[in-house]
């Protein structure tokens, strides 16, 4: 199996996982499309479940919450000793994975963005990050 059939693979499991998440600590995510089908994911909203901000606006239909879990990024190991470690800035290799990020997402018709956060997140683009859990790599 070649390395790209791998990271492809993988992108998928951790998709599908992101997917059939157990309700988490965090709190909502509202899912938000417009007319155009542009879709807005945020956590912000107003006490009408609408997105805060002007330039929100035309996003007037809600499609989805769901709940996520918050989670302590500094249990584990990987992350560095304070908040600068996980922080865009600090990530030494944020680009590195972008033409991986495109192709993938892409080709899986998700948001390049979201990828891109979701690996920030997780694995603050490292690749060799081990959660407790035990996923490893790009997360």
């Amino acid at each position: 199996m070649t390395a790209q059939c791998k990271v492809t693979q993988y992108l998928s499991l951790i998709s599908i996982s992101l997917l059939l998440a157990y309700p988490a600590l965090a709190g909502n995510v509202y899912k938000f499309s417009d007319d155009e089908g542009n879709v807005l994911f945020t956590n912000v909203v107003n006490s009408r479940q609408q997105p805060v901000g002007v330039e929100l606006d035309h996003f007037k239909t809600l499609e989805h919450i769901t709940w996520y879990p918050d989670t302590n990024v500094h249990s584990y190991g990987n992350w560095g000793r304070d908040e600068s470690a996980v922080l865009p800035s600090f990530s030494k290799l944020r680009d590195a994975f972008d033409r991986l990020i495109v192709q993938e997402a892409d080709y899986h018709q998700v948001d390049r963005g979201l990828v891109k956060a979701v690996i920030h997140t997780e694995s603050g683009f490292n690749p060799k990050a081990l959660s407790k859990p035990g996923a490893q790599g790009l997360m």
